[in-house]
């Protein structure tokens, strides 16, 4: 049985009971209510709830429930507000003012806050408690549902992973002297310690650092109104808008009394890029500037490759209309075409020794593939104003095997050279690849340079 204070006395009262835990189901139910009381029990006039069951969150002010579930929501979205330059007025000071005058709760759209963490942390831009830049809005416009400092962590992160690696080394140097019992590996050793002593130093002079340094904050309101004020308000970045303000806003709308801070709307959190968040708008666009000036570059080189490569394969090709090359072709206007059959009559060879095919060999050895494609139009080729040339043609009179070569039918021109190309290419195609592979009239020989160059 109890006492009449509530407290246990006895020889088998645990320690909970001695100390004056009520047990039994009055003792529940008592609980219960207590505990029940505590959630709906009103907050003091300075926010926090005051009781004997309030917890540590209760007593500093949080609210819970639904309407606390959705202002946490709002604060988490928040507003990304930069100090700007020295001399510049508190873009989020100027929003803030409407937010006295509008009394509109927060919203779904209030959760949207405020973006724009543009700038790098510049000298001066020191803020290390959220609290400041809070009372600062508070303020100037009304309540701030939550700040979030965003700092410059990503090169504090590559010193660590640089000091665990120097770590290793060390750790390395240290076996190797204790292996040789000191006798080898000392220097090394010392100078690893060293190493991985100015790596330490420097990670906590780095910590030092950010933690005064601040890139740009999300800071997100409670009022709906105050967001729509504060982007009507303040200035979302460099330009004339910012220039304004440094000029027309007075000391006391300033942070600190000195800057203009920037601000825009904020997007979703999982659509920042928080690695990006240290670079301004300008180095953002540099970035972008510099990555399409390589792709331009690229492409510029790949389109030449293609060109380059392109221009190879029409020099060892010739595009030409075998058609026009036969007898009773009707050139409708497009040249008087090419007799093949009167001047070298190569269907009629069965060797290589055959005149016919010496000749026209000849003829192909005195010019380069890639200068006849200049005497084809529309695949046909151009031949010269003397329609009887191939009649005063005798191809026996030009194998090569005289005193050089005289240039052929036409001594100041190429047209007859490159005759010969054309009519051996159009040959070979016409006896086909499958007499070619099995060597029928020595076309292996006398092909090759068409079927395999």
């Amino acid at each position: 049985p109890q006492s009449a204070g509530g407290r246990c006395e006895g020889p088998c009262c645990s320690r909970r009971a001695r100390e004056g835990v009520m047990r039994g189901p009055a003792a529940v139910a008592e609980r219960g209510r207590a505990f029940r009381g505590a959630l709906l029990q009103p907050q003091s006039a300075g926010g926090p709830s005051e009781g004997p069951c309030c917890s540590r969150r209760a007593r500093e002010g949080v609210v819970r429930g639904p309407a606390a579930a959705a202002e946490r929501g709002n604060a988490f979205r928040g507003a990304l507000l930069q100090p700007a330059q020295e001399g510049g007025m508190s873009s989020a000071e100027q929003g803030m003012r409407g937010c006295h005058r509008h009394g509109a709760t927060c919203g779904i759209e209030a959760r949207r806050g405020l973006e724009g963490c543009w700038g790098m942390t510049r000298a001066g831009q020191d803020l290390a408690d959220e609290q400041e830049l809070k009372d600062h809005f508070g303020f100037q416009y009304g309540k701030v549902a939550e700040v979030v400092l965003v700092k410059e962590k990503g090169s504090l992160t590559d010193m660590e992973m640089h000091l665990e690696a120097l770590q290793e080394k060390l750790m390395e140097a240290n076996a190797r002297v204790a292996k040789s019992q000191g006798k080898v590996g000392m220097k090394r050793r010392q100078k690893a310690e060293e190493n991985v002593q100015k790596m330490a130093d420097k990670i906590a002079q780095s910590r030092q650092v950010l933690r005064h340094r601040c890139t740009c904050a999300f800071v997100t309101f409670d009022d709906e109104q105050c967001r729509v004020q504060v982007l009507e308000d303040l200035p979302p970045g460099w330009g004339l808008p910012y220039l304004i303000s440094l000029v027309l806003t007075p000391p006391e709308k300033r942070f600190r009394g000195e800057r203009v801070l920037m601000a825009t709307q904020a997007a979703e959190p999982s659509d920042v890029i928080w690695e990006n968040l240290q670079h301004n708008r300008f180095d953002l666009l540099a970035r972008r500037a510099l990555s399409l000036s390589a792709m331009a570059v690229m492409l510029l080189i790949c389109a030449g490759l293609v060109v380059v490569v392109d221009n190879i394969a029409n020099e060892n090709e010739l595009h030409v209309n075998c058609g026009s090359t036969e007898a009773g072709y009707e050139n409708y206007g497009l040249g008087l075409g090419l007799p093949c059959d009167a001047m070298w009559p190569l269907d009629t060879t069965t060797s290589n020794d055959d005149p016919a095919r010496v000749s026209i060999d000849a003829f192909r050895e005195q010019v380069r593939l890639s200068t006849c494609n200049e005497h084809l139009y529309f695949g046909v080729y151009q031949w010269t104003d003397e329609v009887d040339a191939a009649s005063r043609f005798n191809y026996t009179e030009y194998t090569g095997e005289s005193e050089g070569w005289a240039g052929g039918l036409y001594p100041d021109s190429n047209a007859d050279e490159c005759a010969g190309e054309v009519c051996y290419a159009c040959y070979c195609q016409d006896q086909g690849i499958e007499k070619y592979s099995n060597g029928e009239d020595d076309l292996d020989g006398f092909c090759n340079d068409y079927w395999i160059n």
